[in-house]
């Protein structure tokens, strides 16, 4: 039997489980791990505001994995392809869709259908953040937040409302899942002595050989 999208969630366990929307949790300290289950093939669903095209299957961690580290999986919005990795998920209950009429050309469909999704997300109220996590969001996405605190994202390329509606959520979904990322402090390469004498010996070597192709000095 079929499962619809929001029958479809990621645990934190890294196994995929048959649970309804509204018992989904947000995600902890502890990223997902996204596995294929058995016996099924397609695309998962993680709490019905994402596609992933692409599942990876890994093995559960041996030691804890940091709060920015995830499994990186395609997502797809719209004709676009995001990659996503899960750090955090953002709950369905707080989004809040308004549906208006498309701009632009078209014929009797544009004009009298509401296919325009505008997804709104409240960054400021939200109780499933913490404070690091909304301090980053609306400091990195602030041009997408008003002053109180909401963040605005719009589909308008699908003419159903409801394809506009997920692809809105996905594009939301990439755009925290980016701000959160946290690039790694990076490492000083430490060059080790024998290839500092190697590189040095080589300059002393060049450096004798471009001597003998000068012009010879006359004996007295």
């Amino acid at each position: 039997m079929a499962r619809s999208d929001d029958e479809w969630s990621v645990t934190s366990a890294g196994k995929v489980t048959e649970v309804p929307a509204t018992a989904l949790v947000p995600v902890a300290l502890r990223p997902p791990v996204l596995q294929r289950p058995e016996g099924r093939t397609g695309a998962l669903i993680a709490c019905g505001l994402y596609r992933a095209l692409r599942a990876v299957t890994t093995p559960p961690p041996t030691r804890p994995l940091e709060p920015t580290s995830a499994v990186p999986h395609w997502a797809n919005s719209g004709g676009l392809r995001y990659v996503l990795t899960v750090r955090y998920i953002v709950p369905q209950a707080e989004l809040e869709f308004r549906a208006s009429r498309a701009g632009g050309p078209g014929g009797q469909h544009v004009n009298k259908a509401s296919t325009r999704i505008e997804a709104l997300w409240n960054v400021a109220q939200s109780p499933s953040l913490d404070e690091t996590r909304r301090e980053r969001i609306l400091e990195r996405l602030g041009g997408r937040i008003d002053t109180a605190g909401v963040m605005h994202v719009v589909a308008a390329e699908r003419r159903s409302q409801l394809r506009n509606r997920r692809a809105a959520a996905v594009r939301l979904q990439a755009l925290v899942d980016g701000a959160l990322h946290q690039a790694k402090a990076r490492r000083p390469t430490k060059v080790p002595r024998a290839v500092k004498e190697r590189r040095l010996v080589a300059k002393r070597r060049r450096g004798e050989a471009k001597k003998l192709r000068g012009r010879p000095r006359e004996e007295d």
